[in-house]
């Protein structure tokens, strides 16, 4: 779906605002950006709770921006992605990119397996996925986070009233092996914590 945004969220809260905020200069965003060079029409899913400022900062770009609050529509407690299941319901190869955030740390390992190869069929041969991993690898609990781009590609994380458990601490072999059908284009550590990786689909690619 494209989303417009709310006025205020009706499903979670900001945290306090004298809350220090966590942010990444994320380093891959020119390169995701350069997508749009190649398509009449590029088309970018954002996987994260939408954010007014994150759609019109791809769309001065030339992106048509579509919205999918994953954790919050796709990821109840205790309820697994089936290969064939009816979430994002959407054509094959119907995107140039993809923002993953962090979302797969919220998931079953299994259930990110899953949910990369069905991201797979819907990117466009050559199409890009962006992903962020805790770097952390202690806490069982994690608060959501919804990721605001400013003007200047930092990245600010800002966080939400909710809780959820962390399944896993995907290990860096470990998330090379779950994008495995992927090319990687780049990866950075931050001091905030993440890992920021870039994953692009072959060109030419039948794969997914």
């Amino acid at each position: 779906m494209i989303w417009t945004p709310l006025l205020k969220s009706t499903h979670r809260h900001e945290g306090s605002k004298g809350e220090r905020r966590l942010k990444t200069p994320l380093r891959t965003l020119p390169t995701l950006i350069a997508l749009a060079s190649r398509s009449e029409r590029p088309t970018l899913l954002d996987m994260g709770p939408g954010l007014g400022s994150n759609i019109g900062y791809f769309g001065k770009h030339g992106f048509k921006v579509f919205v999918e609050d994953f954790l919050r529509d796709q990821v109840p407690a205790k309820r697994g992605l089936r290969p064939d299941g009816d979430y994002l319901q959407y054509p094959a190869s119907s995107f140039d990119g993809v923002l993953c955030w962090d979302i797969l740390d919220f998931i079953e390992p299994e259930d990110a397996a899953t949910l990369v190869r069905r991201l797979l069929r819907l990117l466009k041969p050559g199409g890009m996925i962006l992903a962020l991993f805790d770097a952390q690898s202690s806490p069982t609990m994690k608060q959501v986070l919804r990721h605001k781009i400013t003007d200047d590609l930092w990245v600010l994380h800002e966080p939400l009233s909710e809780f959820r458990p962390r399944p896993h601490h995907y290990a860096n072999r470990e998330i090379m092996k779950l994008f495995t059908s992927y090319d990687i284009v780049r990866s950075y550590y931050h001091k905030s914590r993440f890992r920021e990786f870039l994953f692009q689909k072959e060109r030419g690619s039948a794969k997914g």
